[in-house]
């Protein structure tokens, strides 16, 4: 006899039922959990390296990552309103991504089963759209090339006989993001050629302006300091930032004198927190007491001199710097970064 849903369960049938509901429902959340950590790491980390990441130290291909990525960032997906009906299956939460609101708040209402049958029917429906009835599908080309700063690659360009006035370009503008809105990719219009010209020049005079701060600020590092102590500062930070990189030990046991194991040296005993507050409060500048640890201020300054003078790819990671940097919980050094990313010149 074939149970039907509309009887009753043991109470060690509903027990399993729930023990399967749950573990069901935990593939789901930890598909989600992925997503949303590969939409922190994309955020966080330099494209390089988010690059490298997904290339090759993942368990999945960077096809994957990167639907997996898109899953991540449709709040429609990760909203809790909707997690009961969702498919445990990566694959098909990525076809959710693809629906337009209404077929995805239709698909709410739905059991989990239908949502099911409602994504193949939407992927039927795509591989049909635009075909002719018996009529053979005619290939399409694309030119990739290879990724930019921030991982995207370039799959089509557009090409004018003619200058376009900025309504024009505003109105292709909007015409594209609604084309490639539909097909979850990025349009980027060129900025006219006076544009660029005004923007080269307003960074020309940032960057003189910039230089001539950090030229006059360097004028107040190592003041007072001579060239034995600085070589000794250099020394000890070299050990602290070194593990174990002591220097030499004399034949008879006892340490040279800029060793941080000589009790002789001034700095003996002392933290690496305590050298690098030293050196903060006495301005004191070396290869290892650069502009980030003794004067942030300086160091931000000197991120937008480089943002002046650099290529658009290097002004793209100057900028994920000062982001990154704005969000400090220390709300000085927030402060400078936000300060400075209002005045880049992008």
């Amino acid at each position: 006899m074939f149970m039907t849903p509309t009887q009753a369960l043991s109470q060690d049938a509903r027990e399993y039922a729930r023990e399967i509901k749950d573990t069901w429902q935990e593939a789901l959340g930890s598909i989600l959990e992925v997503c949303r950590v590969l939409v922190e790491a994309k955020g966080t980390l330099e494209a390089a390296d988010y690059n490298t990441l997904i290339n090759a130290h993942l368990p999945f291909s960077r096809r994957t990552a990167e639907r997996l990525t898109r899953i991540g960032v449709d709040k429609r997906l990760t909203s809790k309103k909707h997690r009961k009906v969702l498919p445990p299956h990566w694959g098909s939460l990525y076809e959710l991504t693809q629906l337009d609101d209404e077929a995805f708040d239709a698909s709410a209402d739905m059991e989990r089963r239908d949502v099911t049958v409602l994504i193949q029917q939407k992927k039927t429906e795509r591989t049909a759209d635009g075909v002719a009835a018996g009529a053979p599908r005619k290939p399409t080309s694309f030119i990739v090339v290879e990724p930019d700063a921030r991982g995207r690659r370039r799959i089509a360009s557009i090409y004018a006989d003619k200058d376009l006035a900025k309504w024009q370009l505003l109105e292709l503008d909007k015409g594209l993001q609604r084309i490639c809105q539909k097909y979850g990719v990025e349009p980027e219009i060129a900025k006219s050629v006076g544009d660029e010209n005004e923007k080269r020049a307003a960074r020309h005079a940032l960057e003189k302006e910039v230089d001539a701060w950090l030229e006059k600020r360097k004028k107040s590092y190592n003041k007072g300091i001579d060239e034995n102590e600085l070589s000794l500062l250099r020394d000890v930070l070299y050990q602290h930032e070194n593990e174990k990189a002591f220097l030499n030990t004399n034949d008879d046991g006892t340490f040279d004198d800029n060793d941080i194991r000589n009790p002789d040296n001034p700095y003996f005993g002392w933290s690496k927190g305590e050298i690098y507050d030293y050196c903060r409060q006495h301005q004191i500048l070396t290869q290892y007491s650069n502009f980030e640890s003794i004067d942030f201020e300086a160091f931000i300054e000197s991120l937008v001199l480089a943002h002046c003078k650099g290529n658009p790819k290097q002004r793209e990671e100057v900028h994920r710097t000062l982001v990154r940097r704005s969000k400090s919980p220390k709300r000085r050094n927030a402060k400078l970064a936000q300060k400075a990313l209002a005045r880049l010149i992008v």
